[in-house]
């Protein structure tokens, strides 16, 4: 598959249809069998919904317009979540201390935090500048399918900045970068790293936490090496399975949507470690990024729109449908 290739999605559009008994009746439907055999077919069609069983999960996914809360950044942006969403924090800082040079380059002013404890799942809204001038969809495309490592791919994303290590995780990493071993053979991957130059690799602890559930997920460590043209640090991904961005259209706004899923099935020691379900065992994760602002996507430098904020929609969920739960979810986003 191209993965430079991406679809085009716009908002859908849905229709209801029902059952419905016409005011008027024909003049043939007069005697008293056809009136009864009618009334057991309407009794039929109410009894029948009347019995449907209804499909929990989607009764927890379609609240109504009463049931959301809105929840405001300092520039306008804002966004509509069910009851079960709760904030865990806000912030404008970058990754922790020692991953910021190595970060892709968007800069954050303001991020805030999401958890739904009731699906575990979690999400990341955010406003940033536009280091995207001067380019256009198909090179962010190619940039976030390029390979792990570069700094811009959607890995590198979510691991800087949406499922970073913790602040303790990487002062331990710092503290033993000073006492790190040269590798004793050449890189056989290619050689761009010599015997001379150096590398640690670190596996992180993790806390019984929703975030470190899915970091855990996402990665099995950090890597920093001293390469050739200069120093270099980057999550050690499993294996994930990225498919080809998705542009989505709504309410006059532009979004490109990127996926990351992980082929790792859940364990049985991650759901006793981390309090989860026990049938979220053998379900995957699956990770989501949205860049987006007003319509059309600014990759034109325009003095008119230079305060225009560029967002950010991340998400980390288990199980299947979570790209129809996140694209949801995006469609709840509003801009000023």
């Amino acid at each position: 598959m191209d993965q430079s290739s991406f679809v085009k999605k716009n908002e859908p559009t849905f229709r209801l249809e029902r059952f419905g008994v016409s005011q008027y009746t024909d003049g043939s439907m007069k005697t008293a069998k056809q009136l009864a055999a009618a009334a057991a077919i309407i009794a039929g069609l109410v009894l029948g919904a009347a019995f449907r069983a209804p499909d929990p999960r989607m009764q927890q996914q379609e609240q109504r317009p009463s049931d959301l809360r809105r929840y405001f950044l300092e520039n306008g942006v804002s966004i509509d979540l069910g009851p079960n969403w709760k904030p865990s924090g806000a912030s404008n800082a970058a990754p922790p201390g020692g991953l910021g040079p190595y970060a892709p380059p968007f800069r954050f002013n303001q991020i805030l935090f999401l958890t739904n404890e009731h699906q575990y799942t979690l999400l990341q809204l955010g406003t940033s500048d536009n280091p995207l001038i001067g380019h256009d969809a198909y090179w962010l495309d190619t940039q976030m399918h390029a390979t792990n490592g570069t700094g811009t791919t959607l890995p590198d994303y979510l691991f800087f900045l949406f499922l970073p290590p913790s602040h303790s995780c990487m002062d331990d990493v710092l503290a033993k970068l000073a006492a790190a071993s040269r590798p004793a053979d050449p890189d056989p991957s290619g050689g761009e790293f010599s015997k001379s130059e150096l590398q640690v690799t670190y596996s992180c602890s993790y806390a019984p936490t929703l975030s470190d559930f899915y970091s855990q997920q996402l990665t099995t460590g950090i890597t920093f090496r001293q390469a050739l043209n200069g120093p270099r640090a980057y999550g050690d991904f499993k294996n994930l399975e990225m498919p080809p961005m998705e542009q989505v259209d709504f309410a006059g706004m532009t979004f490109f949507v990127f996926e990351a899923l992980s082929h790792e099935l859940i364990n049985e020691n991650a759901v006793h470690y981390f309090n989860l379900p026990t049938e979220t065992q053998g379900l995957h994760a699956d990770f989501f990024w949205a860049i987006g602002t007003i319509s059309p996507y600014p990759f034109v430098a325009d003095p008119a729109r230079k305060n225009t904020p560029i967002i950010h929609l991340a998400y980390a969920g288990a199980g299947p449908n979570r790209r129809t739960d996140f694209l949801r979810i995006l469609q709840r986003v509003h801009a000023q």
